[in-house]
């Protein structure tokens, strides 16, 4: 990779990037999916891959080229490594999770709207090709497509792609930027006169071509889903 990655990249790499990315997860997510402990598993790792400053945590600011190539060249030496323990497929799927939010937040919506819908359709045809020929090559059926529309954390390939990222302080999220970092917390917040509270558990965040961001919260006893504007408003409301 060049010593420097200018924004946006083409279409092509975006593509062989965004393949290489949901190929690394659902990889690791057919090793772990099925684990009844996965989810207090993914907090547990998202906090450890958190403290190591090591790791690619954030995305890098678009304008700088180095730190942009120096960002996906950390992400892609975690997502090529073998997985010889639990922990190392969460540190390749966080890192694959981290790379692609950095191309679909920062080059995809620079593509014209014809290749931004043809670039995911592709990307996902990639990766089922290659998760269809891992599964002949191990001799087991691949994970059935879903009629979502998006690639669930760990579960089955689908065109676009969903997915919840590592767990840290929600006081670290921005409302100009919400995103994975939010998943696994609890937030406070008042209601819209401002006199009382209310509380929810961020459960998901997703990302599609058809809705862009959003949030799967759980309130009470009820789930919903909200927009990446909708939750921004509750963190500006957040005690």
């Amino acid at each position: 990779m060049s010593s420097t990655l200018e924004l946006p990249q083409s279409y092509e790499w975006q593509k062989q990037m965004v393949a290489k990315y949901m190929i690394a997860i659902e990889k690791v997510a057919q090793k772990v999916r099925n684990r009844p402990d996965l989810h207090q598993l993914h907090r547990e790792m998202g906090i450890k891959w958190y403290k190591d400053p090591e790791n690619p945590r954030t995305r890098p600011p678009p304008n700088d080229e180095r730190g942009r190539a120096e960002h996906f060249m950390k992400c892609n030496a975690i997502c090529d490594s073998e997985p010889l323990t639990l922990e190392d497929c969460f540190r390749i799927k966080f890192a694959a999770y981290v790379g692609l939010t950095a191309i679909m937040t920062q080059d995809y919506p620079r593509l014209p709207t014809h290749q931004q819908n043809s670039l995911l359709a592709e990307a996902n045809n990639m990766m089922m090709e290659e998760i269809r020929k891992d599964s002949a090559d191990h001799d087991h059926e691949p994970a059935a497509s879903s009629s979502s529309g998006r690639t669930s954390f760990f579960g089955a390939p689908a065109p676009a792609y969903e997915s919840s990222g590592p767990t840290i302080n929600p006081t670290l999220a921005s409302t100009d930027n919400v995103g994975p970092e939010l998943v696994g917390q609890t937030l406070t917040y008042t209601d819209t006169t401002g006199e009382d509270s209310k509380v929810c558990e961020v459960l998901e965040c997703r990302v599609n071509v058809a809705e862009g961001k959003t949030f799967v919260i759980k309130r009470s006893d009820a789930t919903e889903q909200i927009s990446e504007q909708q939750m921004k408003e509750i963190l500006r409301r957040r005690l």
